[in-house]
C-alpha cells in the first residue's frame, strides 16, 4: 500500500461508507477497459461485513456476442441475478485458461461458437444475496469482458444449459433498455456506442 501511495504521488484515505448500504461499486469510467492507477485508488470496492455474513469472491469471463445488430444474452437461473439477462459467460474452471472458459461456457449456454474474441474490459461489483443453502453471502464478483465474434446466429439454442441459465436470446438494441439486466451486463450494454444505437429493421436475427 505504501509503494502505491507513492507511486499514485499523493496521500490515500479509504473513503467514507455511508452504513446503510451493503455495498459499494465503483462508477464505470467512460472508457472500458483497465482502469487507470488513479482510477482504481480512488474507487475502490470494499464490500462491508454484516454479522456471520460469508465472504466469497468469483471470477469470470463474459462474452458481448453482437449479429446483425442484435446482442446474445442469458436468462440467469440462480445465483444472485436470478432472473435477470446476462452476458454469456461463467467460472474459470481450475486449468482453463480465460478464452478456454468462454468458448467452454458460451457453447454451454447458447450452442453458439465464437471465432474471435478481443478483450473489451474488466469490471468488479459487489453483492448480497442469499445462497442455496439459505446462508446469506457477500460476493466480490469480478469479469473479464470479451467482444466476440460467433458462426451461425441462427444456430443460437433457447433452451439455456439447464443450469445457470434457463433461456438464451438474441436481443435487438431498441429492446435492451427495457431489461432487467445484471451489473455486467448494464454496465457494457450502455457503455458501448454502437449498441445504443436503434436497431435497424430486418436486420436482427430472429428471437
Amino acid at each position: 500500500l505504501l509503494l502505491a501511495t507513492l507511486w499514485a504521488g499523493r496521500s490515500f484515505r479509504q473513503p467514507a461508507f455511508r452504513r446503510n448500504n451493503k455495498h459499494r461499486t465503483p462508477p464505470v469510467p467512460e472508457q472500458l477497459g483497465v482502469p487507470s492507477f488513479h482510477d482504481a485508488l480512488a474507487n475502490p470496492t470494499y464490500p462491508l461485513r454484516f454479522g456471520s455474513m460469508k465472504r466469497e469472491s468469483h471470477l469470470g469471463v463474459y462474452a458481448l456476442v453482437s449479429a446483425k445488430g442484435s446482442t446474445a444474452l442469458v436468462l440467469k437461473s440462480r445465483g444472485p441475478y436470478t432472473g435477470s439477462w446476462d452476458l454469456p459467460g461463467g467460472k474459470i474452471e481450475f486449468g482453463e485458461s480465460p478464452i478456454q472458459a468462454l468458448a467452454r461456457e458460451i457453447d454451454e449456454e447458447t450452442g453458439l461458437q465464437i471465432l474471435t474474441a478481443s478483450p473489451l474490459a474488466n469490471l468488479s461489483t459487489c453483492v448480497s444475496f442469499e445462497n442455496d443453502n439459505g446462508e446469506a453471502v457477500e460476493l466480490h464478483h469480478i469479469g473479464i469482458i470479451f467482444t466476440c465474434e460467433a458462426t451461425a446466429p441462427e444456430a443460437l439454442r433457447h433452451s439455456g444449459d439447464d443450469h445457470d441459465a434457463s433461456e438464451a436470446r438474441w436481443f435487438p438494441a431498441s429492446e435492451i433498455q427495457d431489461l432487467d439486466l445484471t451489473p455486467f451486463a448494464r454496465m457494457i450494454l450502455t457503455k458501448v456506442p454502437e449498441l445504443q444505437e436503434s436497431s435497424r429493421p430486418g436486420s436482427a436475427p430472429s428471437p
